[in-house]
């Protein structure tokens, strides 16, 4: 039993490294980039709903850099208003990256 859990324990290790190197390959793919949201607002820049987490990782659809709904991190929550906003993005455990966000009003 106890060489089994050592191999197992082995794998294991050697798949999170794998991950953990993964994820700072793409945080370092991701450092500086930006990505640009249009949305419908109102005259003084407050947004006819609001931009969250799934239409962020939509907008990085045609990108290298490709995002997950559940690796962005909204603390204070959706996006309501026009302007430039820094996403903080898990990757792992142990890696966090910075995306730019650029909402910008759509016009009708």
């Amino acid at each position: 039993n106890k060489e089994v859990f050592e191999v197992r324990k082995a794998e294991l290790m050697k798949k999170y490294a794998e991950t953990l190197n993964a994820a700072k390959l793409r945080a370092a793919a991701l450092a500086g980039k930006h990505v640009t949201i249009k949305a419908l607002a109102a005259d003084e820049g407050k947004l006819y709903g609001s931009v969250g987490p799934t239409d962020i990782a939509r907008a990085t659809v045609g990108t290298p850099y490709v995002l997950e709904k559940s690796e962005i991190d909204l603390p204070e929550g959706p996006i309501r208003t026009v302007g430039t906003y820094t996403v903080s993005v898990r990757l792992h455990s142990e890696v966090e990256a910075s995306l730019i966000v650029v909402v910008e009003e759509e016009k009708a």
